[in-house]
C-alpha cells in the first residue's frame, strides 16, 4: 500500500469568484503598496490597491525601463495621458469611459513596476506558475 502523500500547510485564496488556489503558507508573493495595502501577486483582487497607489506607480514607472532616445525618460503616466489626448484630438470630444480606458490601458505596469520590456517574461508565467503550484 503506497504511503499517504503529506501536503505542506497551505492557504486557500479568498477571492470567491475564481476557483480556489492553494498556496504554500510560507510563500511571500505580495507587494506593500504606499497606502499600506498588500497586492497579492498570485491572487490579486481589485481591493488590493487604491487610486493613489496606482497613480503613484504609473508616475514612477518609466516606459522601456527608462531607456529611450529622448533626453528624459517617459513615465507610464505620461504615456497614458498622451494616448488619451491623442484620442481626444483625433475624435473630438470622446466618451469619458473611452478616456478612462486610454488612461488605464497600461495600469498593471504601475502596480507591478515594470513595462513592456519584460513582456517576454509574461509568456513564461504559465510555465513558472505550473512549477510553483506543482
Amino acid at each position: 500500500m503506497p504511503a499517504a502523500t503529506v501536503r505542506p500547510p497551505c492557504v486557500e485564496s479568498g477571492y470567491e469568484n475564481d476557483e480556489p488556489i492553494f498556496l504554500m503558507a510560507s510563500q511571500r508573493a505580495w507587494v506593500r503598496m504606499p497606502s499600506g495595502k498588500r497586492l497579492d501577486l498570485l491572487n490579486p483582487t481589485p481591493f488590493d490597491w487604491d487610486d493613489a497607489d496606482l497613480a503613484l506607480g504609473l508616475a514612477r514607472t518609466y516606459r522601456w525601463g527608462g531607456h529611450s532616445a529622448w533626453p528624459l525618460p517617459l513615465s507610464v503616466a505620461q504615456h497614458s495621458i498622451t494616448v488619451m489626448l491623442l484620442q481626444r484630438a483625433a475624435l473630438g470630444r470622446i466618451d469619458p469611459l473611452l478616456e478612462l480606458r486610454e488612461l488605464l490601458h497600461d495600469a498593471e505596469e504601475g502596480l507591478l513596476g515594470f513595462d513592456h520590456l519584460t513582456a517576454a517574461l509574461f509568456e513564461l508565467l504559465p510555465l513558472l506558475s505550473l512549477q510553483v503550484l506543482a
